[in-house]
């Protein structure tokens, strides 16, 4: 498999936020080279970069970056995890160690433009990012493909939906009024460099648009979502 990274921290952003995870950043994207405008890991978009590594290699080195600490939950990101489907089908039954229970725990983070494994149920939560305008029109998601994810979502799975601008939080109105979604659905303003213009508020180098924030805090009351906001970036952590 081509890995980007392989690291031990705590997960910043969604339902599982603040809980020790390894991270296993899969390296290449299938919207490369156009990407996400949006995109804070480009590093991981370019399919032949990064290193090769076999799925025990990517096991071995995920158990040492713990440094012996008990961790049950493993983030498989990218990129785009599902570019590499059958090797990624292997690390996970590594992962769970060939059971469909057990005590390790997996969460898969995916753009949602290519379509849900057979594998799906053997992860137990996904991560569907549904592309807002703010990415860029070439990479909002096809309509049959988020159909195919609508109806293979559980509640323990997450929809997220980053958002940058009022047309982005229109655009989310739209898609959770033509569909349901039975998992919980996040809201994730964009991050933004504190050097940039505007009125911002900080607790580190990064920073949000303050009245934007405003918008988003009101948009998810009224809809009854979920905030999310990227608490590593702000701890200084991966």
């Amino acid at each position: 498999m081509r890995v980007n990274e392989i690291f031990h921290s705590v997960q910043g952003e969604g339902i599982y936020n603040q809980i020790p995870m390894v991270f296993i950043r899969l390296q290449g994207c299938n919207l490369y080279p156009n990407g996400c405008l949006y995109c804070d890991t480009q590093k991981a978009q370019k399919p032949n970069d990064g290193i090769e590594m076999s799925v025990n290699e990517i096991m071995r080195k995920a158990h040492s970056v713990r440094h012996g600490n008990m961790c049950w939950w493993y983030c498989i990101t990218g990129g785009e995890p599902l570019m590499q489907e059958p090797e990624l089908h292997r690390l996970v039954n590594g992962i769970k160690g060939g059971r469909d229970t057990g005590d390790n725990k997996i969460e898969v983070e995916t753009n949602g433009t290519l379509p849900p494994p057979k594998w799906f149920s053997r992860v137990d939560s996904w991560v569907l990012d549904i592309k807002t305008p703010s990415a860029g029109q070439h990479v909002v998601n096809q309509g049959m493909v988020l159909e195919a994810w609508r109806d293979k979502l559980r509640r323990v799975d997450q929809v997220k939906f980053v958002v940058e601008t009022s047309d982005d939080l229109d655009f989310v109105r739209s898609v959770l009024y033509a569909r349901h979604f039975s998992s919980t659905v996040l809201i994730s303003p964009v991050v933004h460099n504190r050097f940039d213009s505007g009125e911002w508020f900080s607790g580190s180098e990064f920073t949000y648009d303050y009245k934007f924030i405003q918008e988003v805090l009101n948009f998810v009351l009224k809809n009854n979502l979920r905030l999310s906001v990227q608490i590593h970036k702000f701890l200084g952590v991966s």
